[in-house]
């Protein structure tokens, strides 16, 4: 292990970056001052170069308003020209006070004021002469090119003053930029090499004081391990309804015990501590409990025993789910053994009970199974032996009619009639309760069906049967679907029929038949805008012979809407309905998005 630095040489590394920083500080002051000063001859030479432009500028205005009147007589001229030349000498004094370091610029600048008097002083003689009347055009043109050969002289001058200016301010501007990249240079270094010393002061300070802080923590580890091993263990014990114990690895004695564990097993914690389960359970359950102790410790690992038998004291025989892991000390050896045990005896009484109730449920599973066989055998026994009878009824009561016509009279007929019309209701009866029957025994064979194609053909069907008015049918686009199509057939022929038939009353009658799927299933929607009913009675709709309108208003037999439930329901779908009297009625059939196997 590295020695750290001591403190000696701590203290001269930052005495030494203290000394750097202020020797960094003054050479900093000092190149600033520099900066700023070269900074301020760069302003200054500006401020000349931008006063001789502003005083050609105003000599130029004052020799076009002069020439303007020289030329016009227009005294408009003359007011600005006196505003610019009023201005004049206060333009050339700046001058002398910004050139007053420079002898050269100063001589230049006298020149330049000789200049601007004489041309003034030529200027002035011109208005004069103009004003008198003894400006003429003769008397112009030598005038007017004295003003220029003036005017030129103080442009070149002018010229050669701003471009000895700017050449001081190439040089200036050139020893600003080396000022600044070495005041920049000697600030960032210095602030570099100070915060180095700084960094190895602080890091061998911080050592210390980590190694300061290792050698005091060493004293208490033991006391520390104590405290937080007996608080975690103090609020896992405590908190947990279940039972939780740790047992020393060597001899398998508890160290630890919460109070659920305690008192499943009828004894408080102090009186377990230090304690071997020899001390109180059976010989036999003692060793089962130290077996399952040594083989945790010996691999190391979790060991799960799912089932464990308990016997107490208060609550007699326990089942636990006990779950038994080593717990290593510092040299990684295991030192402790930790358990947690589960009472599942509610659960596991729990789960007999149900086997018990599911083996039942079997049972009478199976008996309604063969009650429902029996049923739907002996329907389909009575339905097919009415047919005999009744076919001797109908055909007897139709001899009457043809052989004994003229022998009758009307009341005779009439009953003959009513005979004849209630032995075709029998019969349709009788077909229908065969075809509900059937339902149980016919076998499905799943094809994809196309259920849209599958409404246009049956309503077809229908409206080839007779040539009465038929309703106005609309179909969407509906989902396609996975069933029997000839049971799937049936589902739309009676439910078709049945909107045709509640609908007949109606002076516009109306069919709409839509659908749409989700996630797992499709739904179809056979609208219609009939008589619709009342959804109090609901709970008949799709029972066997239940009718919810008078049977001479509206002919059937009550067991169509049973059908169409039996063969939906065969198909893992649902049925149900919604409707208003007078408002028509919307009926709805689900199916599954994958049919179950048969």
């Amino acid at each position: 292990m590295t020695r750290p630095p001591s403190t000696l040489v701590t203290k001269l590394v930052l005495i030494a970056a203290l000394a750097l920083l202020g020797i960094t500080a003054l050479t900093s002051y000092s190149s600033i001052q520099r900066f700023f000063e070269a900074a301020q001859w760069v302003d200054h030479t500006r401020l000349v170069m931008l006063r001789l432009e502003e005083l050609m500028s105003e000599l130029e205005h004052a020799e076009s308003r002069q020439r303007g009147y020289l030329i016009s007589g227009n005294e408009q001229y003359l007011e600005p020209y006196r505003v610019t030349v009023q201005a004049l000498p206060k333009r050339i004094r700046a001058l002398l006070e910004l050139t007053a370091d420079n002898p050269e610029r100063q001589n230049a600048t006298g020149e330049l004021a000789s200049l601007v008097s004489s041309r003034l002083a030529l200027t002035e003689r011109g208005i004069e002469l103009k004003r008198t009347g003894r400006f003429d055009a003769a008397a112009a043109d030598p005038h007017l090119a004295q003003g220029r050969a003036i005017m030129d002289q103080i442009r070149a001058l002018i010229s050669a003053m701003k471009a000895e200016e700017e050449k001081l301010l190439e040089n200036r501007t050139a020893s600003f930029a080396r000022d600044r990249i070495s005041t920049t240079s000697i600030i960032v270094l210095g602030n570099l090499i100070a915060l180095a010393f700084l960094l190895a002061a602080f890091t061998a300070l911080v050592g210390e004081i980590r190694e300061r802080k290792k050698a005091e923590a060493k004293t208490q580890r033991y006391a520390n391990e104590v405290a937080q091993a007996n608080a975690f263990l103090d609020s896992v014990f405590e908190y947990v309804p279940d039972m939780i114990f740790v047992k020393d690895a060597q001899d398998l004695r508890y160290v630890r015990f919460n109070q659920a564990g305690a008192a499943l097993i009828g004894a408080t914690p102090q009186q377990l501590i230090g304690k071997s389960d020899y001390d109180f359970f059976p010989v036999e359950q003692a060793d089962f409990f130290t077996r399952k102790d040594r083989e945790t410790l010996a691999g190391g690992m979790l060991v799960d025993i799912a089932e464990e038998p308990l016997s107490t004291k208060s609550q007699g025989m326990r089942i636990l789910h006990t779950r038994k892991i080593p717990i290593p000390g510092a040299d990684g050896t295991a030192r402790y053994l930790l358990g947690m045990s589960e009472d599942i005896t509610a659960r596991k009484h729990a789960e007999g009970q149900i086997a018990e109730l599911n083996a039942q449920l079997r049972v009478r599973a199976a008996q309604l199974e063969a009650s429902n066989q029996e049923l739907e055998s002996f329907s389909y026994t009575v339905s097919h032996d009415l047919r005999a009878p009744l076919r001797a009824i109908a055909g007897y009561a139709r001899m009457l009619q043809e052989d004994y016509h003229d022998k009758l009279d009307n009341e005779a007929r009439r009953f003959l009639s009513v005979i004849g019309e209630n032995t075709r209701r029998m019969g349709k009866l009788i077909d229908d309760l065969l075809a509900f029957a059937r339902l149980g025994r016919q076998s499905m064979t799943h094809t994809d069906v196309d259920m849209s194609a599958l409404v246009r053909e049956v309503f077809a069907d229908l409206t080839e049967l007779t040539e009465q008015s038929w309703p106005e049918l609309m179909v969407e686009a509906l989902p396609a679907a996975r069933g029997d199509r000839q049971l799937l057939r049936q589902v739309w022929a009676n439910l078709l029929s049945n909107a045709v038939k509640y609908s007949s009353n109606t002076p516009c009658p109306r069919i709409e038949i839509t659908g749409f799927s989700n996630s797992a299933e499709h739904v179809y929607c056979v609208k219609d805008n009939g008589v619709g009913f009342d959804m109090k009675h609901y709970d008949k709709l799709f029972g066997v012979f239940e009718r919810l309108h008078d049977a001479q208003e509206f002919s059937g037999t009550g067991v169509g809407l049973a059908i169409v439930q039996r063969i939906v329901e065969r198909h893992a779908g649902r049925v149900w309905a919604q409707a208003k009297l007078d408002e028509g009625a919307m009926f709805y059939f689900s199916l599954p998005t994958e049919q179950p196997a048969q």
